[in-house]
C-alpha cells in the first residue's frame, strides 16, 4: 500500500484501533501490518489502496433489516430499513411474534415514521409501544420475494431490579468469591456447589446479604 491512510481509514469504520494504553498506563501503537492482517482475516481485499477501499464499501453496507435491535420499556418503537430508492412502500408487511405467543401484522406503509432514502437515510415504521419484555421475531415481507427480512426484537426493562433496600438508599454488605478457590475438608482442592451452599448460609447467619459468584455469576 502507497501509506498507511486508507489503511487506518478502514480500519476505523471496522472498528479497529490504531492505538491502546498498556496496562502500565503507555500509549502503544498499533504496527501497519498488524492491523492490515486483521482486516485481511476479516474477508477485507488489502491487496492495494484501491481494492480495500472498494471491499469496505462493500463490507459496510448496512443490511435491510438490521439482524437485532434492543428497546427498554416505555422507548417509542421505531424500526430502521435500508431500502433503494426505488423499493415501493407499498410492497412491505410486517409480522411479529411475541416470545409471549402473541402474533401481531401490519403494513408499513400505514405505519410509516420517515423516510430519508433521497439522502441516503433509511425508511423508519413503528410497531406497538406496549410490547411485553421478551425476545421477540420481527420478519419484514416483500412482494415477489421468497423469503422476509428477519430480526431479533429485544424488549427489556428500563433497569436491572433492585431490592428495595437499595431503592432507599440503604447499605448492603456480602462477601465476593471465586468458587474455585473455596477450600474445604468435603471437596477435591476446588470449590464446589456443596461448598457454595454452606457459604451462602454462613455469610447469611453473620447478616450478609449476597455472595457475588465468579466466574458464574
Amino acid at each position: 500500500m502507497k501509506d498507511d491512510q486508507v489503511l487506518k481509514q478502514v480500519a476505523d469504520m471496522v472498528g479497529i484501533a490504531d492505538s491502546y494504553v498498556s496496562a502500565w498506563g503507555d500509549e502503544a501503537n498499533v504496527e501497519s501490518e498488524t492491523i492490515r492482517r486483521l482486516l485481511a482475516a476479516l474477508g477485507y481485499d488489502t491487496r492495494s489502496d484501491e481494492a480495500l477501499l472498494e471491499s469496505a464499501n462493500k463490507k459496510q453496507r448496512p443490511d435491510v433489516l438490521a439482524p437485532v435491535q434492543v428497546v427498554r420499556s416505555g422507548e417509542p418503537m421505531r424500526i430502521a430499513m435500508h431500502l433503494g430508492q426505488s423499493a415501493r412502500i407499498s410492497d412491505f408487511s410486517w409480522r411479529l411474534e411475541t416470545e409471549q405467543g402473541e402474533v401481531m401484522e401490519g403494513w408499513l406503509q400505514s405505519q410509516l415514521i420517515s423516510d430519508e432514502r433521497a439522502d441516503g437515510g433509511p425508511l423508519v415504521f413503528s410497531l406497538p409501544d406496549d410490547l411485553e419484555w421478551g425476545y421477540h421475531k420481527l420478519e419484514v415481507f416483500r412482494k415477489r420475494r421468497k423469503s422476509p427480512f428477519e430480526m431479533t426484537l429485544i424488549v427489556t426493562p428500563q433497569s436491572c431490579y433492585k431490592q428495595d433496600a437499595l431503592q432507599e438508599d440503604k447499605k448492603l454488605w456480602g462477601t465476593s468469591v471465586q468458587l474455585y478457590s473455596i477450600r474445604t475438608n468435603h471437596n477435591w482442592g476446588i470449590g464446589d456447589f456443596g461448598d457454595l451452599k454452606q457459604l451462602v448460609a454462613d455469610v447469611a447467619a453473620r447478616g450478609g446479604d449476597f455472595v457475588g459468584l465468579n466466574p458464574i455469576h
